[in-house]
């Protein structure tokens, strides 16, 4: 949990566990100088001469120990200091849609494609940064040196030049896209094979291997959530060929727990031959739950949302609700926004049947009622009960998509609304 991770140098290097942690803050450190990320030991006096105007931004050090077990140090920038225009430009950068990943998935239960999820190591610190968005770096307190002026007799602090995208920075992920697609799309252009970017999701990429045919087709499907990707193919070995590739050209760290992004995944095959994939977030269910838990009712919940419960900014009497009012601060100051977000990212995930409830949830985030608060627990609870149940796709289901719609008569008191949605089925299971 995040309370247990030290804040600082200092706070790391007392604890029990140091080693581990210098470890790690080395390796850190390696990547950054390897990957020549910062040109270091400029004082401010030079840089300013160089033509470098814009103020400098502290680094950071971030200390964690994964779910996996597994201590991690990151270097980052204090992106909260960097003005636009100034520090940087454009921030942009695609990223899948969660619907797209499930329809991956599915196919690949359909067609029966082998999969290897990676994860790349250091992923930002390998793009170029333009040359106006260079950013003048202060070291962390345990980093800075000092270097003599003779002319003054005073010691003056040295500073860095950060040249390439680093995390915090706000161009770092649409620099590390770029650079990532570019170099996907030359190296799996040539020896034989070929390859197309998606056009209406740009984050997939399509390709066909040297040794493809229509009697024996090698497919080889990539998605990449920035850093993360997942690698399908026809063929074990032309995944490993692309994995392989990443890894000699960035170094990779395959997942092989089968969890990504928060999400586990299971496949496996009965003794008729029908294939499953099965995603769920049991262990991210855990460990959200863990602060909320001696709010839950004593009995079961069985439904995602509490029955014809319908939540709006409206008072009973039709007046709009405070969003500065006492109920509302009292439920923020409970953690009603970040419950709501772990109940979403949940519920985009792998329990898309409580969109209903999370709709109306989220209508309420700047005016939460206690009421509010207590539908939030209520979900929270169904799906800490509910969590070894997820999404299950499976190679005998439907591999025509299929549509369903509906919506209810229950207004809206503000604007006269209604809520609908709609699902859409393949492979025996919601994509979306």
């Amino acid at each position: 949990r995040p309370e247990h991770n030290p804040r600082g140098w200092k706070a790391a290097m007392r604890r029990d566990d140091s080693e581990k942690f210098h470890e790690a803050y080395m390796s850190e450190m390696n990547s950054l100088d390897t990957k020549k990320v910062i040109s270091h030991n400029h004082t401010l006096a030079e840089l300013r001469a160089a033509g470098i105007s814009s103020s400098p931004i502290c680094l950071n050090v971030i200390y964690e120990i994964k779910n996996s077990g597994r201590y991690k140090v990151r270097e980052v920038l204090r992106g909260d200091m960097c003005v636009k225009g100034v520090h940087y430009n454009s921030v942009f950068a695609a990223a899948p849609r969660l619907e797209s990943t499930r329809v991956f998935l599915a196919l690949c239960v359909i067609f029966g494609m082998k999969q290897l999820l990676f994860d790349i190591k250091t992923a930002y610190l390998n793009a170029d940064l333009d040359e106006d968005e260079q950013v003048i770096v202060r070291y962390p307190r345990e980093q800075r040196e000092y270097r003599l002026n003779p002319e003054t007799g005073v010691q003056e602090e040295l500073y860095g030049l950060l040249i390439k995208a680093l995390y915090g920075h706000q161009s770092a992920g649409r620099k590390w896209a770029a650079h990532r697609d570019s170099w996907a799309m030359m190296k799996f252009s040539s020896n034989g094979w070929s390859i197309r970017q998606m056009i209406k999701e740009p984050c997939w990429f399509v390709l066909l291997s040297n040794e493809h045919s229509d009697d024996d087709p090698h497919r080889v499907w990539i998605i990449c959530h920035t850093d993360d990707c997942r690698v399908a193919a026809d063929h074990m070995t032309d995944a490993v060929y692309v994995s392989d590739a990443f890894s000699d050209e960035f170094g990779i760290r395959l997942v092989s727990t089968g969890c990504m992004l928060g999400i586990d995944q299971k496949e496996w095959t009965d003794d008729d031959g029908t294939r499953f994939l099965e995603i769920n977030m049991e262990r991210f269910i855990d460990d959200a739950s863990a602060e909320y838990k001696h709010l839950f009712r004593k009995k079961p919940v069985e439904i995602p949302f509490p029955e014809r419960k319908v939540l709006s900014l409206c008072n009973e009497d039709g007046t709009i609700r405070d969003p500065a009012g006492d109920e509302a601060n009292r439920n923020h100051a409970r953690g009603y926004r970040s419950l709501v977000g772990v109940l979403l990212w949940i519920g985009r995930n792998c329990k898309l049947h409580c969109a209903t409830g999370l709709h109306h949830l989220s209508k309420v985030m700047s005016a939460p009622t206690d009421d509010a608060f207590d539908c939030a627990i209520w979900m929270l609870q169904y799906c800490y009960e509910t969590k070894q149940h997820g999404i299950r796709y499976k190679s005998s289901g439907d591999t025509s998509l299929r549509v369903y719609y509906d919506a209810s008569n229950a207004k809206d008191p503000r604007d006269g609304k209604c809520t609908g949605g709609h699902v859409a089925m393949l492979a025996g299971a919601a994509v979306t």
